[in-house]
This record gives structure tokens, sequence and C-alpha cells, in this order.
């Protein structure tokens, strides 16, 4: 793994999904106020919500981070 990547996978991995499950969690609490929902639909929503960080966050930057370990790019965008 270059230098790059274990770098974007130490810090920008975990601050990108540390930041999206911040919101995630900040904009499903705000929804789940407005409705009235039983204790099986609101852990629905929350499951949907997290699903959903996990497909749009998550995926892609371990995508990124396996194409920069197999081609030696660096985060800054350079060949390690």
């Amino acid at each position: 793994m270059s230098d790059g990547a274990m770098l974007l996978k130490a810090r920008g991995t975990s601050n990108s999904c540390a930041s999206a499950d911040r919101v995630r969690a900040r904009e499903t609490e705000r929804v789940l106020r407005k409705l009235d929902l039983s204790r099986e639909q609101a852990e629905a929503v929350e499951c949907l919500s997290r699903s959903l960080v996990d497909e749009l966050v998550r995926g892609p930057i371990a995508k990124v981070t396996a194409i920069m370990e197999r081609t030696g790019v660096s985060a800054a965008g350079r060949e390690a």
C-alpha cells in the first residue's frame, strides 16, 4: 500500500465517514422527531439511513483506496 493510500485510508476515510455519519444521524433524528412511528418503523428508518451512507460514502472511498493501492498513486495524485 502506498503512503498516500495509507494516509487516505487513515485520515480521509475515517474523517469523511465520521462526517457523513454525523449528518446522517442528525437528519435521521430530525425526521424521526416529526413522524409518529412505531419503534420498529423508526429502527427501519435508522437502518435505511446507515445503508445509504455505506453505499454512497464508504463504498466509493473503499474503491478509490483500492485503486490507489493497485496503481501506486498517492493521495496527492502522484505515483508513490
